[in-house]
């Protein structure tokens, strides 16, 4: 009981120091939030904060801004492709991937306030990227499959 109890207690003091953290430090040492790797795709979240409202970085040679507090979600899918989805200071979700000629919001009219994963299906190759609406406390989806000449889906309620 005491063990479980001090390993609790450990936790708590490192998610309490993670979150109290300065935006500044995450910026400087270019580190990952989180990410999800497997055998066939990586997703990787980086932070940082350049004004109290947005922050800049540049992914696939094109620099965008970012909206404070948000992560932007580095995607390396199965077929090979880099591509980074990011939610900019007025909540419009963005991506870019290289040769796209830059940032070019999602379609859909999708607004989040934060990037959450992605994921794909490597037998069909349908992509599916994740955001957080804080508002509603949910998540909401969208989807593209190569070839299919529809481009990203309409976003949904995911959860």
């Amino acid at each position: 009981m005491r063990i479980r109890s001090l390993a609790f207690a450990a936790v708590s003091v490192l998610a309490l120091a993670a979150s109290v953290a300065p935006a500044s430090a995450a910026t400087s040492s270019g580190a990952a939030l989180r990410g999800q790797q497997d055998g066939y795709m990586s997703v990787s979240a980086i932070h940082g904060s350049a004004s109290p409202d947005s922050w800049q970085k540049s992914y696939c040679g094109y620099t965008g801004t970012f909206k404070d507090g948000s992560s932007v979600l580095e995607v390396h899918w199965a077929s090979g492709s880099v591509e980074c989805f990011g939610v900019a200071p007025s909540r419009t979700i963005w991506h870019v991937w290289s040769g796209s000629g830059g940032w070019q919001e999602m379609p859909g009219n999708g607004r989040a306030d934060d990037t959450v994963n992605a994921y794909e299906n490597t037998t069909t190759g349908t992509r599916t990227v994740e955001m957080y609406v804080s508002s509603s406390n949910s998540h909401w989806c969208s989807s593209y499959t190569p070839g299919s000449g529809s481009g990203w889906g309409s976003w949904w309620n995911c959860g």
